[in-house]
């Protein structure tokens, strides 16, 4: 006999090919309310079903590149390299001397 209190599941069933079309819409950087409107379910459905399998859900941001060129880089370090071989007022020691190098 059935319960009167339980819901049908008729749609709520996630196939293996559903399960497939979720990774894929998830590497393809889709976003959740992208994804739960392609496949007709609920953005809480989808965030679910996401934890059940393992999917991560975190949308992958490509860098643009470096913040700093090479050139640019390049100068920080031979300004820094510069400082570390002056002399320290009144001690007659260069800074080297008092940095541990690994």
């Amino acid at each position: 006999m059935r319960s009167s209190f339980l819901l049908p599941t008729t749609g709520n069933i996630w196939s293996t090919d559903h399960i497939q079309t979720l990774r894929r819409l998830v590497q393809e950087g889709r976003s959740v309310k992208d994804i739960a409107l392609a496949m007709k379910r609920t953005e809480s459905a989808i965030r679910n079903k996401a934890v059940m399998h393992g999917i991560s859900l975190r949308v992958v941001r490509k860098s643009a590149g470096p913040a700093v060129s090479m050139k640019q880089q390049e100068a920080q370090l031979a300004a820094a390299s510069a400082f570390m071989t002056q002399p320290i007022a009144g001690t007659g020691m260069h800074r080297r001397s008092h940095v541990e190098w690994q």
